[in-house]
């Protein structure tokens, strides 16, 4: 049977991650554990949690309400991209037991471990209508560059690709 791990006081409440504060539940014991938090403490971080648990709302909901739930707390959906996002006490100390006091946080730099993991993670995220640029396509008239919907027809004086790309297979 497949087991959740639980925190019986969540990250977002200050829980740790440690044995003591994990316990094996079942998903539907998971989503009544959430669902007695946030009766209890009235978190949207529980709600959100029992809710995606019992399967009463989708993955698209989920990530939807905690953006909307970041912004409202200054975090990462108020500012666009990352801007606004301020370190947790428990990241602040890993970052510092990483760069062994080098340089604060403020100027860490990734190494090239943990670009290889954020890429891992991001992989399959950007396939078909999922990728950003899906329906979209390069143009140029060898001076200038444009994107457009593929759905438009090329301007006359205009075809596909990129300046970029005419000048890298120059120097190539």
């Amino acid at each position: 049977m497949l087991l959740h791990r639980h925190h019986k006081i969540p990250f977002h409440a200050g829980g740790k991650d440690v044995p003591s504060n994990i316990e094996q539940l079942t998903p539907k014991q998971h989503a009544e554990a959430h669902r007695q938090l946030y009766l209890k403490y009235g978190r949207m971080e529980d709600k959100i949690a029992w809710q995606g648990f019992a399967g009463m709302i989708g993955k698209e909901e989920i990530i939807e309400q905690i953006q909307l739930l970041a912004a409202s707390k200054g975090g990462i959906a108020s500012g666009g991209g990352f801007r606004g996002k301020t370190h947790s006490e428990k990241s602040k100390h890993l970052i510092s037991i990483h760069n062994k006091g080098k340089q604060s946080f403020l100027g860490h730099r990734h190494n090239a471990d943990s670009i290889a993991r954020m890429r891992s993670t991001r992989a399959g995220k950007q396939i078909g209508k999922l990728n950003s640029q899906f329906g979209t396509r390069w143009i140029t008239d060898d001076s200038s560059t444009k994107k457009i919907f593929r759905s438009d027809s090329i301007p006359r004086g205009w075809r596909p690709g990129r300046v970029a790309e005419r000048l890298n297979a120059a120097l190539c």
